[in-house]
């Protein structure tokens, strides 16, 4: 599997993740855990959208779907952190294994992809293709301005979209 085929799998689930995101972190995200805020997501979707039933339906399709992606690309996220631990802790750090993990590491999220992304498209598709143009647009723009915020939100040092940045005393 050749670096270009990885680095363009990977931007593609960057962009899936991200899109999906909003979906997901409409409410605020997964802050206590599994399924804890499902119920106040679609209500808010479908108050913001005006869904109807079918959509809502086709909306909690892609809820579940974004979930399973997100849950299988970060599988060995514990994993992952202890590796690093030990390649940081080692008296010496080693570089070629340090390589192997990240090309290991590169190598299941392609698989990942490569398996659970056309389902992903899929839900994302339907839910879309059900909307009404000033649907669409709304959506459009709430993915938009989430994923201007970045992982990070829009409360934590980082540009807003307007370009300045929330914590200015911080940044000081």
């Amino acid at each position: 599997m050749g670096i270009k085929r990885i680095a363009a799998v990977s931007i593609v689930s960057v962009a899936l993740l991200g899109a999906g995101s909003v979906a997901v972190f409409a409410d605020g995200g997964w802050k206590k855990g599994e399924g804890c805020h499902g119920d106040n997501m679609s209500k808010k979707m479908s108050k913001n959208l005006d869904l109807n039933d079918e959509q809502l339906a086709q909306f909690e399709g892609l809820m579940g779907e974004f979930k399973d992606f997100r849950q299988s690309m970060f599988e060995d996220k514990n994993q992952t952190k202890a590796d690093i631990n030990a390649l940081l802790s080692a008296p010496k750090f080693d570089r070629e294994k340090a390589l192997t993990l990240m090309m290991e590491r590169a190598k299941n999220k392609v698989v990942t992809v490569e398996k659970e992304a056309p389902d992903l498209v899929n839900a994302m598709a339907e839910f879309s293709d059900s909307l009404n143009p000033e649907q669409k647009e709304k959506f459009s723009k709430m993915v938009e301005k989430k994923m201007s915020h970045g992982w990070r939100g829009k409360h934590h040092g980082s540009k807003h979209h307007d370009g300045e940045y929330h914590d200015k005393e911080r940044l000081s």
